[in-house]
């Protein structure tokens, strides 16, 4: 397990980023707000604890974009029919053929988060990959945070235009 662990909030901005070892800071921006003022010009889109359908806009915001996406998805057990902010689920082809949105949500989802199903997030994490594929990214790869005891939500997906 993990020990010495210190949770810390910080808030970024240009003017501290350099305090991460990021410099020079004129060519990092930071940005709050909805989608549409989110959608002016960056190259990557980070999405760092995503949870339920946020992990899906941030990836649809940078295709659209043309930017590379590092989404470091979270839960998705408490997503239903009314909470998936408009995205159809299953995202990928291959997935719908295979299952209904009704059960993709109330099973696999909660499967997922409620009962700590391991396979049942891998899962949709590999649906999330494979709809990026169908959807024009060119490079999808996905990842694991190390050690991978740090959190059991612990998939990063890459994809880049």
């Amino acid at each position: 397990g993990l020990t010495n662990v210190e949770v810390m909030q910080y808030t970024f901005s240009p003017q501290n980023l350099k305090d991460f070892g990021c410099c020079p800071t004129s060519n990092v921006a930071t940005a709050n707000g909805s989608k549409e003022e989110l959608l002016s010009s960056f190259d990557v889109g980070i999405g760092l604890h995503c949870c339920g359908s946020f992990t899906d806009m941030v990836m649809e915001l940078c295709l659209g974009r043309g930017a590379t996406c590092i989404v470091c998805p979270c839960c998705n057990g408490a997503m239903t029919s009314k909470t998936t902010s408009g995205y159809q689920y299953p995202r990928s082809s291959s997935f719908r053929g295979i299952m209904s949105q009704d059960e993709y949500l109330d099973q696999l989802s909660k499967s997922a988060d409620d009962l700590g199903n391991y396979q049942a997030k891998c899962l949709i994490e590999y649906d999330r990959a494979l709809w990026a594929k169908e959807s024009g990214f060119k490079e999808v790869s996905m990842w694991k945070l190390n050690p991978t005891e740090s959190t059991p939500k612990h998939h990063v997906l890459c994809l880049e235009c």
